[in-house]
């Protein structure tokens, strides 16, 4: 097993009928530029604050990749704002 790199920046998308589209979150905001190491069977835990976001379905994605391997993945996770 490798260990996996959690990479800065975050990718914000709505759902638009069977869609995703890219949307902002309505304010500007500094995101750290650091990469988390992982090793394996780690965890990582961010918190995101998305106050300004209409009602719907979104979802938040990340770069990841395994060290030391050609692995470069988006990842996401999907949330709904009522």
């Amino acid at each position: 097993m490798v260990g996996v790199i959690a990479r800065p920046g975050l990718r914000v998308r709505a759902r638009e009928g069977e869609n995703w589209v890219k949307t902002g979150t309505g304010r500007m905001e500094a995101i750290v530029s650091i990469g988390y190491v992982l090793s394996p069977g780690g965890q990582w835990e961010q918190s995101i604050t998305f106050s300004e976001l209409a009602s719907g379905s979104y979802r938040v994605g990340k770069k990841i990749e395994g060290v030391g391997t050609p692995i470069r993945k988006m990842v996401y996770a999907e949330f709904r704002i009522e």
